[in-house]
């Protein structure tokens, strides 16, 4: 996966730069380039929260589940099997009791 990764990546921005009419630089940068603002008077049932197909989807979910209505699983079990260097193997049982889905490996 990693290395699929490292191929698009590497692909990316000269894409970007190409669609956008725009020169790179050449450099990798790692920086941080945008500004954090917190909103504190915010009404929070017109926020987006990610849901693919429709607003407060994750909210009120209905099957059939799938890739662009996905289900919202609880995490049932979550710890690391082993770690080594700056990797990590992680086990994790998600609940989908109640989804009508099956599970398929992979």
């Amino acid at each position: 996966i990693e290395e699929d990764f490292i191929t698009w990546k590497d692909r990316f921005w000269p894409a970007v730069c190409d669609f956008f009419g725009i020169e790179s630089t050449g450099e990798d940068v790692s920086v941080r380039q945008y500004k954090l603002t917190e909103h504190e008077e915010v009404n929070h049932d017109r926020v987006y929260t990610g849901e693919v197909a429709r607003l407060h989807s994750l909210k009120n979910q209905r099957p059939p589940f799938d890739a662009k209505n996905p289900f919202l699983a609880k995490i049932k079990v979550n710890r690391e099997l082993h770690k080594s260097g700056e990797r990590s193997c992680m086990h994790i049982e998600f609940d989908i009791e109640g989804s009508k889905m099956r599970y398929e490996t992979g």
